[in-house]
């Protein structure tokens, strides 16, 4: 992602944010951790993700959000089948213009 969330077709940089600690924590088997960690090299790390905001920081608070899903697994294909429709509308329009 490289830090390029709109071209990602998220409304908030938050939202993105969301979307790939779900994926984070799919594929590293629940690894809230390992998660925190992967997110940290990725482009869209940022200030924000340790920020307090109450008793927990902000990357607390998503990664929570995302290992409550009551299904991590479904969200995940959810979010990847949003990514590749909206890859396929952008490449469509690229070829019609």
């Amino acid at each position: 992602m490289a830090g390029q969330w709109q071209h990602a077709n998220y409304g908030s940089q938050s939202e993105a944010d969301l979307a790939l600690v779900t994926r984070l924590l799919y594929w590293s088997g629940g690894d809230m951790m390992q998660a925190d960690r992967l997110f940290r090299t990725s482009g869209l790390m940022r200030p924000k993700w340790d920020e307090r905001h109450g008793a927990a920081t902000y990357g607390q608070m998503t990664l929570d959000a995302a290992s409550t899903s009551s299904y991590p697994g479904e969200a995940v294909r959810k979010v990847c089948r949003r990514d590749w429709l909206a890859s396929m509308k952008r490449e469509m329009e690229a070829r019609h213009g």
